[in-house]
């Protein structure tokens, strides 16, 4: 399929310049691109991800009642990516955050000064502990910390 022309930018008069299609992929990376990693064995970040369960509407619309850090975690995009292998909802919600979601949860995680992640959002205040062991599953340090509706702290839970 030919390209259409484009205007060339110059305050000269020249006649349109058709642009140049990009070379055509190697084999070995379009099989790789197709299964899903890249050429050499090397695996694409999967971090993004509308597969898993969305919020209950009570937690899609609640404020927020958790607040947390993950002191060694400072890509949110791989933790986003470890959700998303459990099985959650995960979107790009900011240039280096993500919001993170399955029918109990709704959190969103951002990097902290390079150093750490936090972890910021609603949650079945029942779920806490779930929450807390599926971060222990993923090898995380964490530090939970669970608010009633006054933004009195109910419950601290560190891994």
């Amino acid at each position: 399929m030919p390209f259409p022309l484009l205007p060339a930018r110059s305050t000269r008069s020249q006649p349109a310049r058709a642009i140049a299609p990009a070379a055509p992929l190697l084999p070995a990376m379009r099989e790789a691109i197709r299964q899903g990693g890249a050429p050499g064995g090397a695996t694409q970040d999967v971090d993004l991800s509308d597969d898993g369960p969305a919020p209950d509407d009570r937690w899609a619309e609640s404020d927020n009642n958790l607040c947390g850090l993950l002191p060694d975690s400072r890509d949110a995009s791989r933790v986003a990516e470890r959700f998303v292998r459990a099985g959650w909802r995960s979107r790009s919600s900011s240039w280096e955050g993500y919001e993170i979601e399955t029918s109990w949860c709704r959190l969103e995680a951002d990097p902290v000064d390079g150093a750490a992640a936090s972890l910021n959002g609603v949650i079945a205040p029942d779920r806490l502990g779930d929450l807390a062991a599926l971060l222990t599953r993923f090898g995380l340090r964490f530090i939970l910390e669970l608010y009633d509706d006054e933004r009195d702290l109910v419950q601290e839970i560190k891994g």
